[in-house]
């Protein structure tokens, strides 16, 4: 329904779709896939998949490949928001997009691809019950890699570009609030809310994914050499594994454009008359 609705009706800027829209797909495979493999292997365990092992591995790279590219393009989105309200400049252009997806793309197949030549191991997981990455001694160096690199280094990247946002926006609120309230400054008012509403979004996405996933991290470096409780482990990585769902109820409950459009799919509202009534909730949205 999110995907629809932002193809659809376009309540983003379109350098914002191709982002939240890449995010959509990343995450459909986690929520079509990935999560109901997720519960077989639970319910079944390795009885299951000891006879398609090569099913699990597929499964495990590309649960792998999208948590990736997931974490790349939140990064990426929270970069670009900086940008467009700090800098008036961002990722626009097809060109400019059609490189930064490929980029995300590139980086997420070379981390997979190290599985294939010894440097980590994808597999049905007995510690969490899934088909995931395998840890263990042999795959120890590989878990450092993929969570201090892979993880906590874009985490810390957009954290940074929202930090920044947060400190130039209180500054340029102040400046507002201090010039008389012409047409232009109400011009830019307009802008400006809508740009720092759609960072708010952006922000509580970013913020689901490291309470879901960071807990996991911690673990996969804690327990890279066995002994940790296997219940904590399954625990944690189904929690993790919830992030996907919970994206759709982000964009609704933090962004009015997009509860207008979804409003006008399910009523069936021509794409005109939602799109004006977004366009007249903006000055509220600040």
């Amino acid at each position: 329904m999110t995907l629809v609705t932002l193809v659809k009706y376009r309540p983003f800027q379109s350098a914002e779709i191709v982002l939240f829209a890449n995010l959509l797909l990343s995450d459909m495979f986690v929520t079509a896939i990935a999560d109901p493999m997720s519960i077989v292997a639970k319910t079944l365990g390795w009885n299951f998949f000891s006879l398609v092992q090569p099913l699990c591995v597929i499964i495990g790279t590309i649960c792998t490949m999208s948590c990736v590219v997931s974490l790349l393009t939140i990064a990426t989105i929270g970069v670009n928001r900086y940008l467009i309200v700090c800098h008036s400049h961002g990722f626009v252009g097809k060109r400019v997009q059609t490189i930064t997806l490929t980029c995300i793309y590139g980086w997420a197949i070379t981390v997979v691809s190290m599985t294939f030549f010894g440097f980590g191991r994808h597999g049905f997981n007995n510690k969490t019950h899934m088909c995931l990455l395998v840890q263990g001694p042999s795959t120890g160096s590989f878990m450092v890699f993929f969570v201090v690199v892979c993880l906590w280094t874009p985490m810390m990247a957009t954290l940074l570009s929202y930090g920044n946002l947060y400190h130039r926006v209180t500054k340029s609120r102040q400046r507002i609030l201090a010039v008389t309230n012409t047409f232009k400054s109400n011009r830019k008012r307009k802008t400006q809310g809508d740009s720092v509403q759609l960072a708010k979004t952006a922000f509580i996405i970013f913020s689901v994914f490291v309470i879901c996933w960071f807990p996991i991290s911690v673990l996969f470096l804690a327990d890279r050499h066995g002994g940790v409780d296997p219940g904590i482990s399954i625990l944690l990585s189904t929690f993790a594994h919830i992030h996907p769902s919970l994206n759709f109820f982000v964009f609704y409950g933090t962004n009015k454009r997009f509860r207008n459009a979804v409003r006008g799919l399910l009523l069936r509202k021509p794409r005109h008359v939602v799109n004006n009534k977004s366009i007249a909730t903006i000055t509220t949205e600040m």
